[in-house]
């Protein structure tokens, strides 16, 4: 830990990342994951069930436009800071 940094520099992360429900009425709750880490979400059901724990491809962006069923579709951002259109699909 840092002591001569001239900005504030939190001692935790908050444990989610975001919230947000799909085209089914689903629940995602993006957890927070170190840098560079790929994006992990939980999915929970209407009812509040579990149904799966799923890890993003690296590089996809946080806000989900659209999710139904096993895919979804983000954004993703390449080393350029090129910002694409992507679908993804969850095993």
């Amino acid at each position: 830990y840092r002591t001569d940094v001239s900005m504030p520099i939190p001692r935790r992360k908050p444990v989610l990342a975001g919230i947000s429900f799909d085209q089914e009425g689903r629940l995602w709750v993006a957890r927070t994951v170190a840098k560079g880490e790929a994006r992990e979400s939980d999915l929970f059901g209407q009812d509040g069930t579990f149904i799966a724990h799923v890890t993003w491809p690296k590089g996809v962006a946080t806000g989900v436009i659209a999710a139904r069923g096993r895919q979804a579709i983000a954004t993703m951002v390449d080393p350029d800071g090129v910002v694409s259109v992507v679908k993804v699909e969850f095993k």
